[in-house]
């Protein structure tokens, strides 16, 4: 089957759940039942959404949420709440204005990545975001002057951006002068581009329009 049941308990704005993960500062292993600071879900709330299989099958209205730590997808069916356990059979999945693939071939030049990529732009050039989510440990340490000492893990999440080309090659988007380097063609017209109308690539909109842009170019 596509689900399977998983449970998950919230108490306000701190959650209660198994984790396995990395110390702040001493890269060891934490185990056990953790009380963490913030949220794992990009929304707390489940929101109507659809979802399309590879095979065309198609679900509407299905009230879900998207949980980035964990990188699953959770799905309200009456006071139960389901995991979807099958992502690679999903051909897309739409929330809230924002459409999802799960990707597992798309290749960089450190391997392979895979996981839920929110879909931005799609083209010769096709822009993804990769949200992940990782447990810290605030705990102030003297000797690095770091951390508040509240002694409390917390939620910390980040935001990567990735180009793919026709071929599932992608490269992570660092800064201009990177993204230059790995297009090879229209750099000029790149750079009058970004001078002209100021682009920022470090903001998403501006990442955008650079590369609705470029797909225009070809």
């Amino acid at each position: 089957e596509l689900f399977v049941f998983v449970f998950v308990f919230l108490f306000n704005d701190t959650a209660t759940t198994e984790i396995y993960t990395l110390s702040l500062h001493d890269a060891l292993p934490i185990s056990g039942v953790l009380h963490i600071k913030g949220s794992p879900f990009l929304d707390e709330d489940f929101i109507p959404g659809s979802i399309e299989l590879n095979n065309g099958e198609k679900v509407d209205n299905v009230p879900m949420r998207y949980n980035i730590y964990t990188d699953f997808f959770e799905i309200l069916t009456n006071k139960d709440t389901l995991t979807i356990t099958k992502p690679y059979e999903i051909k897309y999945i739409k929330i809230d204005g924002k459409e999802f693939v799960y990707k597992t071939n798309l290749l960089d030049k450190f391997g392979k990545k895979n996981g839920y990529f929110e879909l931005l732009v799609q083209g010769p050039l096709t822009l993804y975001s990769k949200r992940k989510m990782k447990v810290k440990y605030d705990e102030f340490v003297p000797s690095y002057k770091g951390g508040s000492g509240t002694k409390n893990y917390y939620y910390q999440s980040r935001t990567s951006y990735y180009v793919a080309e026709s071929n599932n090659s992608i490269f992570k988007v660092t800064s201009k002068n990177d993204f230059l380097k790995n297009i090879p063609y229209h750099s000029a017209e790149i750079k009058t581009y970004l001078k002209k109308n100021k682009i920022k690539i470090s903001k998403e909109v501006g990442l955008i329009n650079l590369i609705n842009f470029y797909n225009s170019q070809l």
